[in-house]
């Protein structure tokens, strides 16, 4: 129970305020009344509270105006505003000025309820946090971000860690989304409570829904007992979705449902249960084109997307290159008892030209290949292990070459060397994916429609 729980509500219908008062009376709160902008400000001004309730239509001045007041005078008073008319943008934009969260009119007494407890509670951790934050909070997770093209990220990071909204990240597959989700969340309040990832075009669709809020036991072939689900594993901490545009459309409606009611059923159970997470997702496409093509739900975009955080590709990043491969190949050095100085001037310059396709990804892969080539304690260019893919397995003699398929058609030769990376790795489809440049998902796609051929 919070030892504070005084809310400011400021809208000009007295009817709705009265309602809003009724509803957050049920759990204890303590409501004050402002019926206009110039009414709010004063109240704020002379009284301390945890939370704001403000509509944007006031009589008197823009409830956007004051939004901006009040995260100028008080930057860490939520403020969660009330919008009408389905007026999703204007809302998403009032987040990016720093609002906590939005409910649409007229809201129900649930919904009203888990969003202010989820505000006044950000508002007393806050209070109570008095421990200083790690100083080298984003080196604990490994994220290198030197380079100017960095800078901008960087800013938009630090500038959202405690503000508590929900983060899109976006960027190409092995850029470092989810370590800069793991630096976002290191910098917040969160920081002492979990963080999950859910890596959602790895997991077969049919499994993605247990993953994320759990199961009990007999809900399905293989669910030999009760398990817990992402969501409540990372309760008050904070949730990471990467390649959210490969979940479902059914799973993202009740996605949607989570991030407007904290709430969720885990399969094949009837009771609700609630859980505080922080959100934080990532794509690899561009999510308004994956919105236009039906990927992902126009509704869900808008709440995950109140910040969207785009990350450059390596081959941008200048000589936070070196330091990358510096950083990773002393950790992997270390592991296998093996010393390490450094790279020449001449690797350097490789590392730095090469393209790097598959990005971060890519690098780490041609670190451990050269290591387990060369054990100098120096790297030269001739020691690196550079990408390619027939330097990374070659067709075996007994099928077919690409050069002597004779007709083969494109579909037939894409299904070949699908079929070769995936027995070259062993079964192993992360690793199949890597090597071919592509996501998981589309390899798990790729099968399952070859399966029911």
């Amino acid at each position: 129970m919070l030892d504070i729980a005084k809310v400011l509500l400021v809208d000009d219908n007295q009817t709705h305020r009265a309602i809003c008062n009724e509803y957050l009376g049920r759990i204890g709160y303590d409501c004050i009344m402002a019926g206009d902008g110039a009414e709010a400000l004063e109240k704020l001004r002379q009284n301390r509270f945890d939370a704001v309730l403000l509509d944007l239509g006031l009589p008197d001045v823009s409830g956007v105006e004051v939004l901006q007041t009040i995260k100028y005078e008080q930057p860490n008073l939520p403020v969660i505003v009330i919008t009408a008319n389905n007026n999703l943008r204007t809302a998403v934009e009032c987040m990016q000025l720093g609002a906590f969260d939005f409910i649409e009119k007229p809201a129900s007494a649930s919904v009203l309820q888990s969003t202010v407890k989820a505000a006044a509670r950000q508002k007393f951790q806050r209070r109570r946090a008095t421990d200083e934050k790690p100083k080298d909070a984003l080196e604990e997770v490994g994220l290198i971000a030197e380079s100017p093209v960095m800078q901008e990220p960087l800013r938009w990071l630090k500038a959202s860690a405690e503000a508590n909204v929900n983060v899109m990240i976006t960027g190409e597959s092995g850029t470092g989304k989810e370590v800069f989700a793991q630096g976002l969340h290191q910098l917040s309040s969160r920081r002492r409570k979990p963080f999950i990832a859910i890596n959602c075009g790895a997991i077969p669709k049919d499994l993605l829904e247990s993953e994320l809020f759990g199961h009990k036991k007999g809900s399905f072939t293989g669910a030999i007992a009760d398990r817990k689900g992402a969501a409540q594993e990372a309760a008050g901490g904070t949730l990471f979705l990467d390649e959210i545009g490969e979940m479902n459309i059914g799973l993202q409606v009740k996605l949607l449902r989570f991030l407007q009611t904290r709430t969720f059923k885990s399969v094949g159970s009837n009771r609700e249960e609630t859980v505080d997470v922080r959100i934080i997702s990532a794509t690899n496409r561009d999510p308004l084109q994956s919105v236009e093509n039906g990927l992902l739900r126009e509704d869900l975009y808008y709440r995950l997307n109140v910040i969207q955080i785009p990350l450059p590709p390596l081959r941008e990043r200048g000589y936070d290159i070196v330091n990358i491969a510096t950083q990773t190949m002393r950790q992997i050095s270390e592991a296998e008892s093996q010393a390490f100085e450094g790279f020449t001037k001449a690797a350097q310059q490789r590392l730095k030209s090469h393209h790097w396709p598959g990005n971060v990804r890519e690098l780490i892969n041609v670190l451990q290949a050269t290591r387990v080539i060369s054990d100098k304690a120096l790297i030269d260019e001739t020691d690196l292990i550079m990408p390619g893919l027939s330097r990374s397995f070659t067709a075996p003699p007994a099928k077919t070459p690409i050069q002597n398929a004779g007709r083969m058609t494109l579909e037939q030769a894409e299904r070949h060397w699908i079929e070769e990376a995936i027995e070259s790795c062993e079964g192993n489809m992360s690793k199949a994916a890597d090597l071919l440049g592509v996501s998981p998902s589309t390899l798990y796609r790729k099968k399952k429609e070859w399966d029911t051929d």
